[in-house]
């Protein structure tokens, strides 16, 4: 039989002597630094080709101010959008140091950030699904509004495609969060 007090040393000497694999996380780091870098491009791209279309779409005569207030709120949700975007990824696109530490302290910036990120995705998505049924319910009700718009299938398809959007977005909050729980635990054993 072993002896505890020798097996309690060699588990004690392990645990004081942990260090995180920084390599895969520097690795995770740059993998992520990359996509923010193209989700930032793509939220530019997006403002530069919407404003155009909402120009050309809200100047044809045919279109009802109720069909055209949807494009409005959509054009002033992707502006505030992308503005909190470029906010909450900004100061954590680029690592302040080489270190363990300010390379987990980054990492756990950057999950703390996914999960701001996907909370205000979901509250974004519940706002447009509010604002989609109270604009269908326009349609459907005020004499001004396109018939093609007003149908049920329009509205049902509508509703489905943003309900998608709240759960993918709660889908990753919840896994940002548990993320984060995690790191967060790895960074207190690290300070210790």
């Amino acid at each position: 039989m072993s002896d505890p007090l020798k097996d309690w040393e060699e588990m004690q000497s392990e645990w004081q002597s942990y260090q995180p694999d920084v390599q895969k996380i520097k690795k995770t780091i740059n993998w992520v630094t990359w996509r923010m870098g193209a989700i930032l491009a793509f939220d530019v791209i997006a403002i530069l080709l919407y404003i155009p279309f909402l120009i050309f779409f809200v100047s044809v005569d045919e279109n009802s101010l109720v069909e055209n207030s949807w494009h409005y709120l959509l054009g002033l949700l992707l502006i505030y959008g992308v503005y909190l975007d470029f906010k909450i990824r900004l100061p954590i696109f680029r690592a302040q140091g080489e270190s363990t530490k300010d390379v987990l302290e980054l990492y756990l910036k950057r999950t703390q950030a996914g999960v701001t990120i996907g909370r205000i995705g979901k509250n974004f998505s519940w706002v447009l699904l509010v604002a989609f049924v109270l604009w269908y319910l326009a349609n459907l009700l005020l004499p001004s509004g396109n018939p093609k718009i007003a149908d049920w299938e329009f509205g049902l398809f509508g509703v489905i495609w943003i309900a998608v959007f709240v759960v993918l977005c709660r889908w990753y909050e919840n896994k940002k969060q548990k993320e984060f729980e995690k790191l967060n635990k790895l960074w207190q054993d690290y300070i210790e």
